[in-house]
């Protein structure tokens, strides 16, 4: 019975030609990654650095997943008809959630691989059962609770950079405990799912937030010109988030955040870019990590477009192509705005390349970005989207402006300064002379539903 169920969730959700694909590209990799490494301690520190920022990551926003990345409420309404006990359910589920994120974490195996040889090829399974288990361990729990477990959590994976070995990831420090330490994790994890689950809760949790909330401000709709307008719009609410990601997360999540705050944050990296730089600390690294954390900012920022937008009304003052210009201009400029303190600070300190790249080229790139999610990632709050090979493409497409960003970190000269914007500008504005590009665009978001 069980292995039904895994064909009903995964196969939903991901068809046999996306996991064959994924499949191959995972082999790709490893294939490229794995010959000529042996098995050795901690190898290479960029490496060994980039993996535990990965990792924690996932873990840390894993006890906000409740429902596994694969089972949607009208799913749980279905399966509770089955005649099936919830010990069995909820290892479908496991293993379901266990398989698809095992496919998605190979993609970046050569990075665990590059940091310890071939032992990295043990991070991505007992990864992949962390994360699993501890969706079916906290479902229950309220989110004031799952951000108690998620903070503590970072630390303890985190603690791996200050060089503590009982973290689960102090194996990429050289030391040989995050061996045992991260697979006893993972295993007493998914024996506190087992005997925690419980199905007729988990089916009838709700998601809706309790009590309504005043509107706090009016909003008016005064003649005026519409770039303006928009950017008006964008600079006072900025969303986060949304559609799925190379993890295969496939929920329209977002979240609203007033520009102060967003502000007074890149203010803040600004000014500790600053300090740290003036106590000594290596500016490249500063720059690297930096134009990483910014670029995964811009993605973010990039993916929430169109979820919110009354497209509909804005077809009755304007154009699809005239709306495609404002909005997504409007986005781009959000963005550098948003960056100028932390290109400020870079820029006081003779960074130029880091200044510009922040300023000008991540702008350019969100400009990609927003084009290609609002044409291949249509939103439908109704059924959740199937995880396609195309879809998975576009994710990788939306990568392209990453290789100008990075560049720009190694050599921040003049020419490639300039080479970068132009290439930055080149695969994103185009998108905005494309009338028939943006008709389709506004005639299969006003058409789902």
């Amino acid at each position: 019975m069980i292995t039904k169920l895994l064909k009903v969730i995964i196969l939903s959700r991901f068809p046999k030609s996306t996991i064959t694909m994924i499949v191959l590209l995972d082999a790709v990799l490893v294939g490229m990654s794995v010959p000529g490494r042996g098995i050795s301690p901690a190898i290479s520190p960029e490496f060994s650095l980039l993996s535990i920022l990965y990792i924690t990551f996932l873990v840390g926003i894993s006890p906000f997943n409740s429902r596994f990345n694969l089972v949607t409420k009208s799913d749980s309404d279905f399966l509770v008809m089955l005649p099936v006990d919830d010990r069995e359910l909820i290892a479908s589920f496991i293993l379901g959630y266990f398989v698809v994120s095992l496919l998605f974490s190979a993609v970046f195996v050569a990075w665990f691989v590059y940091a310890l040889g071939l032992s990295g090829l043990v991070i991505p399974p007992f990864l992949a059962l962390a994360i699993s288990s501890m969706s079916g361990t906290l479902y229950n729990l309220d989110n004031r609770k799952k951000a108690v477990v998620s903070v503590v959590m970072v630390a303890w994976f985190l603690s791996a950079l200050a060089r503590f070995p009982l973290s689960p990831l102090s194996m990429f420090a050289g030391f040989w405990y995050g061996y045992v330490i991260l697979p006893v994790f993972s295993l007493v994890l998914l024996v506190l799912a087992l005997k925690r689950f419980n199905y007729a809760t988990f089916s009838t949790m709700s998601y809706t937030p309790p009590g309504k909330q005043e509107v706090k401000r009016e909003i008016t709709f005064n003649a005026g010109n519409p770039f303006l307008l928009m950017l008006e719009r964008n600079l006072r609410i900025f969303e986060i988030g949304g559609r799925m990601n190379l993890m295969g997360s496939y929920t329209f999540v977002s979240r609203r955040i007033e520009w102060w705050k967003i502000l007074s944050i890149t203010a803040g990296v600004g000014i500790a870019i600053y300090v740290l730089s003036a106590l000594g600390f290596r500016s490249f690294q500063l720059g690297f990590y930096v134009l990483l954390g910014t670029w995964i900012f811009t993605v973010s920022y990039s993916n929430s477009a169109f979820i919110s937008e009354p497209i509909w009304l804005d077809m009755n003052v304007m154009s699809p192509i005239q709306f495609a210009r404002y909005y997504v201009l409007s986005k781009a400029l959000s963005v550098g705005l948003m960056l100028l303190p932390i290109s400020l600070s870079f820029l006081a300190l003779g960074r130029i390349g880091i200044a510009v790249a922040m300023l000008v080229d991540l702008p350019l790139s969100s400009i990609m970005i927003i084009s290609l999610y609002a044409r291949f990632y249509q939103i439908n709050f109704q059924n959740p989207m199937t995880f396609s090979p195309s879809r998975y493409l576009v994710g990788f497409l939306t990568m392209i402006p990453l290789v100008g960003i990075v560049l720009i970190a190694f050599l921040p000269t003049p020419g490639v300064m300039e080479g970068v914007t132009v290439f930055e500008a080149l695969i994103s504005l185009p998108f905005l002379a494309m009338k028939r590009y943006w008709e389709r665009v506004v005639e299969k978001i006003v058409t789902t539903v």
